[in-house]
């Protein structure tokens, strides 16, 4: 079953997904900014009070506040994706705190220099923004560039603003 859980916060609301394994342990699944009842079409069911999504949700939203700087501890539900994009949301998951990377960098880190639309389109469709720090890839002329598929609008100034946070803009 394939479990989610909203987190309502000043820099953006977020719905979490999640499945548990057999020890109760969750593992990410996606987030999507915003409140949500779907994930790629599939139904969901909200928890409530289920203790298991409680670590998860409090490690984000110390993330969100600037409390934690690192979401290497969360465990995410890779087996959805290609040998090649599991390699690049590796190695975006990578890019420490207060830094930042360009799209060719991130192909070169990766393992496959020549792939960089391939990187970009990776990031593009990360279904795991924060812990995946999509927001610390940048154009090679260290321009912002987009967040989450957009050019403009209210994503591009939650990457600026999570940029800010991290004192690189």
């Amino acid at each position: 079953m394939l479990l989610r859980t909203n987190i309502r916060h000043p820099l953006t609301d977020l719905t979490l997904f999640a499945t548990l394994d057999k020890q109760a342990k969750p593992a990410l699944t996606g987030i999507l900014f915003g409140i949500h009842d779907k994930f790629h079409g599939k139904e969901t069911s909200l928890t409530r009070g289920r203790p298991s999504l409680f670590a998860l949700v409090n490690v984000i939203t110390r993330f969100l506040d600037g409390k934690v700087k690192s979401l290497h501890d969360v465990s995410l539900d890779l087996s959805g994706f290609t040998t090649f994009q599991r390699c690049v949301l590796q190695t975006a998951r990578s890019i420490q705190w207060g830094s930042v990377v360009s799209y060719s960098d991130l192909a070169r880190m990766s393992g496959n220099p020549k792939a960089i639309r391939a990187v970009a389109s990776v990031m593009r469709n990360n279904d795991f923004p924060l812990v995946v720090p999509c927001h610390r890839v940048v154009r090679k002329d260290g321009s912002i560039g987009g967040f989450m598929g957009k050019t403009k609008g209210k994503c591009v100034e939650l990457k600026k603003k999570l940029l800010e946070r991290e004192k690189i803009m």
